[in-house]
This record gives C-alpha cells, structure tokens and sequence, in this order.
C-alpha cells in the first residue's frame, strides 16, 4: 500500500502541463499621449513596420513543435482495492456497572485508570438496614415455623384419633347411635312377632270390623237419602223415623264391636307400627352420627394441610432470599476484567444507578459505517488499515469483524431516510502497542481486493486503437541507425489487458511490457508513432530517460 501511496505522489508531480505564450500586461494609452503629441505621427509607422520585419523572420526560421508528454516508469506494485472510512476506537468490551440500591455509598475502592480483575470490589454500600431486615425476617420465619409445627401436631394427633375410632368403631356419638338402633331394631322385632301372634284374631276382627262397617255404611246411606225425601215430604215421618233407627242401631253395633275388637288389634298395629318407625330413624340417626363423624375426620385433614401450608415458608424464604441478594449487591464488584475509565460513584451519596465504567483498553474496536454503494462489497474478515493524526504516518492493522444486518435507525427506530443510508460495522485492531486510545478518531482502507508485483498506471494512461482494443503509450527512442529518427522519441502504442481498479491506479497486462519502460501518463492528445518529448527533456531528444 505504500508503493501506491508513492506512485501517487510522482503521478501528482508529473501531472502534464501547458506550455502558453506569456502574455504581456496591457498599458494605459492615455500614458503615452503627452505633449510631444507631434512625434507620434513618424513613430508609430516605424514600430508597426519593425514588428512586422521581426515577425516575418521568426516565421521563417522557427523549427514544428514537438509536444512535451509526461511519462513514468513501468514498475511492478501491490496493488490495492479499498474502501475509505472514519470511524472512532472504543473498547472491544465495555461494561457500565449499575446498582439499583439507594444505599449510601461508604467506601470506594478504585480511580479512573486502575486495572482491575473480574470480581474486584470496586465500591461498599451502607448495609445497617438491610442487615436489621434480615434479622427480623430470619426471627419471625423461626417463631412461624415453631407455632406452625405445633398447630400441624394438633391437628394431627386429633385426626389419628377420630380415624382409629372409626376404624374400631369406638367413635362416641357414632357408638351411641350404633346402640339407639340396636335397641329400635329389638323393639321392632318384637312389635313384629306380637303382631304375628295374634294375626288369627285380627283377621277375626277385621272381618267384624268390615262387616259393621259395610253395614254402617248402608245404614248410613238409607238415613241420608230418607232424609232428603222427608224434606221434599216423599216419605212419611214414621218412614224417617224407621231408618234414622236403622242407623242409630247400626252405628252402636260398630262401636261396639270396636271396643271389642278394635283396641286389641290396633294396640299390636300401633306398636309395630311404632316399632318400625323408631327403627328407621335410629337407622337414619346412626347414618347421620356416621357421616358427622366422617365429615369431622376430614374437617381434620383440613386443619392438618393447613397447618401444613402454614408451615410452608416458601414466600418468606423468597423475601430473605431478596434481602440477602440486596445485602449481596451492596458490595460492587467488577463484571469484567479491565481498567476503569468513568467513576461516577461518590462517597456519602446514594449508590444508585451509573457507579463505573469498565473497559478493555487492550483490545480495541473501531465503530464505523459504511455507506450502502459499498456495503455489498465489504465482507467480514477483510483486512483494513488504520491511521491515526495522533499517532503521526503509523499504520495499523486492523480485520473487519462486524457488519451489522440493518441500516442505522433514528431514535424511533426508524431507517434514517436524510442522505445515504448507512451500516454500522466493527473493524477490530489487531496491532498491540498501537497508542491508539478509546475515543480517538481514525481513519481507515478496508482491502476489497489486493494484487501483488503488477503493472499499474493512471486512468488518464488509457487510450483506444482503431480496433476498439485498449492501449498505451510506450515513448521509444528512434532508430539510431536512421538519420531521420536518430534522437528522436515517438509514441509507440502497446495493447493492454485492464484488471484491478484503484481511486487513481488501473492494473493492466499485455506482451509489450516491460519493466522500466516509460509510460505516457496522460494519453490526450497523443496518436500512434507522433514525435514526443518529456516534460523532464527539456527540449533534448537525446537525454536518457
């Protein structure tokens, strides 16, 4: 790269330049129109007629001329493609230390400029309440744990006890339950046999009992009917009187025969009746005294999972665990290994938000951008170089590391649509000891492309032949053997083959070169075979070049 450099310097020195006539200032004619105005009339004539002699004799003698060309020699070089950027050095790692505590802060350890290793305390913050909290949280989980585990035994003592009654059947209630319904079953049981004992003589009386009544009930109807036809004066009062006698007399037939029946045989009814009826509710009692007792087990597995709930101390382990993260984070170490180089905690001020910068100042980073006509043709891992005014003609190198995969956003996060759009790109330094320093500015040529030991010349070099094939000019002296080119250099076209392109240097190829030639740098003006002279000749054909 420094050849190119070079060679662009001795292309800008040899740029060709114009060889003009100096052109003489012109005078006020009012400055020679004095008194002696009489003269003039006879002076005049004879300078015009003196300008002419002269003229008419340069005209005669005066030899063509002969173009002067500026020419370089042909030379191999490394020849670069590149693309051109500024950019700024920052830090390959960097780390901002925050804390979120308000603590006041007591002590600070570091300065700016100190090298510090990863997990170095950096600053103290004041930690007396953080440490009262986590007493008093520590006390209360111990006074909860012990009046949960108590309640958690209670509870566990009076389960085991109502379960292993049900299980033997001893449950009190359940027991006097269990013995109501014995006691209702044997009553019953025997209701039951009193009434089958004496089944004949209830038949007996039922069949009685049916009888008067079926008779009763005729009686009873005859009465009623006798009555209304009494009423409507069909039937005679000794009609009436007949059958109301008839009802009276059946009437009295039926209770009597009820108080010879039907006591004794409703007495066993009603006892079985009772009987069954008081069965069935000491079955229902002793179901019921069942199901309290069930239900009270399980209102006890209740009280034993909340016992046990409340002996969980998870959520309070949790807010210990925060205090103790806070005591934790009282103390601020460094993240990273590097050297500080921002200190924004101050001691006796709240230790919260921003404290330090960390950075490594060893490996460093270039942050630049490149512009979208050039994007597509940087990769990552291309070489660059890198330059510094601080660090004088240095060159350093430098790999392509980072392209970033969208263009730079305004702050709504928008792709900036004012002037080219840009790619935010980390080119890596990869000299040591460079004395570049975070925040310096630099410039940079990451290499496209390189080619080593070709020929290269100005664009201006190239020219085209009749054949539409590119060409340059080559200055060759004449032939030494020819009295008429002898001393004479010509412009001698030779076909080239372009390549790499640089900002100023175009590689070409071709069989006519050769190194050392001299090559007309700027073709303009210049056709195949015309006499030439160097810039550097100085009108001497036969000056070496």
């Amino acid at each position: 790269m420094a050849g190119v450099s070079e060679k662009t310097e001795v292309l800008t020195q040899q740029a060709p330049t114009l060889s003009v006539e100096p052109v003489l200032p012109k005078k006020d004619p009012s400055k020679f129109m004095r008194k002696k105005f009489r003269k003039r009339y006879v002076i005049l004539p004879l300078l015009v007629a003196a300008a002419g002699l002269v003229a008419y004799k340069m005209t005669i003698g005066k030899a063509p001329v002969i173009p002067k060309v500026p020419v370089i020699p042909l030379e191999r070089l490394t020849l670069s493609s590149q693309v051109n950027l500024n950019g700024m050095v920052e830090s390959a790692h960097s780390t901002q230390v925050y804390s979120s505590l308000g603590n006041i802060v007591e002590q600070i350890n570091v300065k700016v400029g100190d090298v510090v290793q990863a997990g170095d305390v950096l600053a103290q913050l004041d930690t007396t309440d953080i440490n009262l909290s986590i007493a008093q949280q520590q006390a209360q989980m111990a006074q909860s744990a012990r009046l949960s585990q108590l309640a958690l035994e209670s509870a566990q003592k009076a389960y085991d006890n109502i379960d292993e009654d049900l299980k033997s059947d001893t449950e009190r209630s359940l027991v006097a339950a269990e013995q109501a319904l014995k006691r209702a079953q044997r009553d019953y049981s025997d209701a039951r046999m009193d009434m089958r004992d004496h089944e004949d003589d209830m038949n007996h009386a039922d069949e009685m009992m049916y009888d008067a009544e079926r008779k009763l009930d005729r009686a009873r109807n005859t009465y009623r009917n006798a009555k209304e036809d009494y009423e409507k004066g069909k039937i005679t009062a000794e009609e009436f009187d007949k059958a109301e006698t008839a009802y009276e007399e059946a009437l009295k037939e039926y209770n009597d025969l009820y108080d010879t029946y039907g006591g004794e045989t409703t007495q066993y009814l009603k006892a079985y009746r009772s009987a069954r009826l008081n069965y069935q509710s000491a079955l229902e009692d002793r179901d019921l005294a069942r199901k309290q007792a069930q239900r009270e087990a399980d209102g006890l597995q209740d009280s034993i999972e909340k016992a046990r709930a409340s002996a969980d101390q998870t959520a309070d382990r949790y807010a210990l665990q925060r205090s103790q993260q806070q005591l934790a984070d009282s103390t601020i170490v460094a993240p990273i290994s590097g050297t500080i180089t921002a200190v924004y905690a101050k001691e006796g001020a709240p230790g919260s938000g921003l404290l330090f910068v960390i950075e490594d100042v060893e490996n460093l980073v270039v942050k630049t951008k490149i512009r979208e006509y050039d994007v597509t043709t940087v990769r990552e891992g291309m070489t660059a170089e890198i330059k510094s005014d601080a660090t004088g003609d240095a060159v350093f190198d430098g790999e392509v590391q980072q392209i970033y995969p969208t263009a730079v956003k305004d702050s709504s996060g928008e792709v900036k649509s004012e002037g080219s759009v840009e790619f935010e790109t980390d080119v890596a330094l990869k000299s040591k000891d460079s004395g570049l320093r975070v925040g310096m500015n630099v410039r940079l040529n990451v290499i496209r492309e390189q080619k080593k030991d070709v020929y290269a010349v100005p664009f201006d070099a190239l020219s085209t032949n009749e054949d539409g094939e590119t060409i340059v000019y080559v200055a060759m002296a004449g032939d030494e053997n020819d009295e008429a080119s002898a001393g004479k250099l010509f412009a001698q076209p030779v076909v080239v083959q372009t390549g790499l392109e640089t900002d100023f240097l175009i590689e070409i190829s071709g069989d006519g070169l050769e190194s050392g030639a001299n090559i007309i740098s700027s073709a303009q003006g210049v056709t195949p075979g015309m006499e030439i002279q160097t810039e550097n000749q100085l009108g001497t054909p036969d000056m070496p070049l």
